[in-house]
């Protein structure tokens, strides 16, 4: 896919000549594909260069186009770096941000959120799935707190769970906006998806020709976002049947890491996502 569209579609998707309408015909085909895959509309489904930039564009866009609503912000302790290191710079901005705890599973407590929710708060920041121990967060029933106590945007890092774990935007509570990473799901390194509920207060960040509806200005990389809606519709379709060996496998290594003894600890509980394993070897450092 990705070959083709390089080969056959290489020319700009802003331009207005005949081969810059193609491409954006085909851009605009994977925008809708991964929209209708989350269940939103193409307008709500921008392309970026990964998780990072995605985590980046929400949680400072965000937060910068809301702050006549307030400047309180929510995170976990646990978050990606690309997810703490912008919350940090909001901090420096004048911003009020709050960490939740996580319990030894790895989860956030639903009362500490319901006790630190304001009025005032205008986004709260949560990933799905851990990317160490392989912990889920409660998102659904956490998306129920933060609508029925603030007027915050939710925002859920899912680059660890989309593709593994059910996650559209159907039904009334859930994430507003959904960080999405293409390699995670076998599309190209240097692809990612922001997606969102529905249109919504914002901020860009970067300025110049208005791409991806004036959000993410820059020429838009087709044949990458064209092979990451490939890859999102294969790995829904695959999803299933996929988690079941994930969590066979999961049982196999669990078993045969069980044959050391006290020499491995076995971080992940088994409630943890089926794809992903931590577990610790006596005297060996993690690196």
């Amino acid at each position: 896919t990705f070959m083709a569209v390089n080969e056959q579609y290489y020319a700009n998707p802003a331009s207005i000549h005949a081969m810059g309408v193609e491409s954006n015909a085909l851009l605009m085909r994977a925008r809708e594909q991964v929209a209708d895959i989350l269940k939103t509309e193409a307008k709500n489904v921008l392309f970026t260069s990964g998780g990072t930039e995605s985590n980046n564009t929400a949680i400072l866009g965000l937060a910068r186009g809301n702050t006549h609503k307030g400047k309180h912000v929510l995170t976990t302790e646990i978050e990606h770096l690309s997810v703490l290191e912008p919350v940090k710079q909001l901090e420096k901005e004048g911003f009020e941000i709050e960490y939740l705890r996580v319990n030894k599973q790895g989860v956030i407590s639903l009362d500490e959120l319901r006790a630190k929710i304001r009025k005032d708060t205008i986004l709260v920041s949560m990933m799905h799935v851990n990317n160490e121990m392989g912990a889920i967060q409660p998102i659904f029933e956490a998306a129920a707190i933060v609508h029925a106590e603030s007027r915050a945007a939710f925002h859920v890092d899912a680059v660890q769970s989309f593709g593994k774990l059910p996650l559209t935007f159907k039904g009334e509570n859930g994430p507003d906006c959904i960080t999405i990473s293409g390699h995670k799901i076998h599309g190209f390194k240097g692809s990612g998806v922001l997606a969102f509920r529905k249109p919504m207060q914002w901020q860009p960040y970067a300025f110049g020709g208005g791409q991806e509806f004036g959000l993410r200005s820059g020429t838009v990389a087709v044949p990458q976002a064209v092979a990451l809606a490939k890859a999102a519709r294969m790995a829904v379709e695959t999803m299933n049947e996929r988690s079941e060996n994930y969590r066979n496998w999961q049982q196999q290594l669990r078993a045969a890491l069980a044959h050391f003894g006290d020499i491995v600890h076995i971080i992940s509980t088994p409630e943890c996502a089926a794809h992903i394993l931590s577990f610790s070897v006596r005297d060996i450092k993690g690196e």
